[in-house]
């Protein structure tokens, strides 16, 4: 996803990563920062510079559910 803020002077790309599994993208970014063979990364990087990530967390709706109930039976028992 492209971004710009002109006013700064700042330009780049928000990379975002959606998997059921964590590992998956933290794989991802290890291939593209230093490279699977080593050496082969992402060539972006000749060009750019990352700043910051994230990682945020969504839980699925089942997820969700069992955490309303289990908190709803907390309650019930105070």
């Amino acid at each position: 996803m492209p971004f710009e803020r002109p006013g700064q002077r700042e330009f780049g790309t928000y990379f975002i990563g959606y998997s059921r599994r964590l590992w998956m993208i933290a794989k991802m970014l290890e291939r593209m920062y230093v490279g699977d063979p080593p050496g082969a990364y992402g060539r972006r990087l000749d060009f750019s510079t990352p700043h910051t990530g994230v990682t945020f967390f969504a839980p699925s709706r089942p997820t969700l559910e069992m955490l309303v109930q289990a908190a709803q039976k907390k309650l019930a028992a105070t």
